[in-house]
């Protein structure tokens, strides 16, 4: 466990942390204490338990929508929002300054920009290899041979042959 204070960077041990129950045995919260080599005094920090509160917006959303949000989650959706500012004409750094994606990786290009066109392309390639239609084509083949002129017996005379094809 890592903790920042002021200037400085507290490493907490596990024992460092304390459970606390309200009198029904019903978790209340939870204190971290801090000891700090040049203070002689312990240093506390209670954080408590929110209870019955969404603490995602979006998520409220979508089931006022009629969403299923244990089938769906909010993430895929920020993700597609994201993408779809881009496609407005929005830099993609002014995106990831207002979606709060970090601006020193990435991320936001490499797993979660997915633009359409690219999709799109990607649809008709697919579409096209794996087609439900059955086209059929004639593919006609021939195979020269040897004509001697002058001779009443010919034994090499050409050969064609036609094959149905079905794509």
């Amino acid at each position: 466990m890592g903790c920042r204070r002021g200037h400085s960077v507290y490493q907490g041990q596990l024992g460092d942390t304390r459970l606390e129950y309200d009198g029904q045995d019903t978790l209340a919260g939870a204190r971290i204490y801090f000891r700090l080599p040049k203070e002689t005094q312990l240093k506390t920090c209670t954080i408590g338990i929110v209870q019955d509160q969404s603490i995602c917006p979006v998520k409220d959303i979508m089931k006022q929508a009629g969403i299923d949000t244990e089938k769906y989650s909010p993430h895929p959706i920020r993700s597609a929002a994201s993408t779809k500012a881009v496609e407005k004409g929005h830099s993609i750094e002014n995106v990831k300054q207002h979606a709060n994606w970090s601006r020193n990786t990435q991320t936001f290009e490499r797993f979660y920009y997915k633009p359409t066109t690219t999709l799109t392309l990607g649809s008709q390639i697919t579409n096209s290899i794996f087609s439900t239609e059955n086209l059929a084509t004639l593919e006609a083949g021939a195979e020269a041979t040897e004509i001697v002129l002058g001779t009443t017996n010919n034994q090499n005379v050409a050969e064609a042959k036609a094959e149905n094809v079905l794509l």
